[in-house]
């Protein structure tokens, strides 16, 4: 299993607009053989900065979550 971390600070005005995109990808994501989970969390300590984390069996369904089109 491989676990992918990857921190974001979205600027105010864009936030809801990147969690919008994000909703709408979330069945691509899951449609991707070897995609197990993700997670989003915000940060207590510095606000506006968020973590995503996903799970995936392994690397090879990582690469085709980052080789979709739309994720780019």
């Amino acid at each position: 299993m491989i676990a992918v971390i990857f921190e974001l600070w979205p600027k105010p005005e864009q936030r809801d607009a990147y969690f919008e995109l994000a909703a709408e990808l979330r069945p691509l994501l899951e449609q991707i053989d070897g995609f197990i989970s993700v997670e989003r969390f915000e940060s207590v300590s510095e606000p506006g900065k968020f973590v995503s984390l996903s799970f995936w069996r392994d690397e090879a369904a990582v690469a085709a979550w980052r080789s979709l089109a739309e994720h780019r």
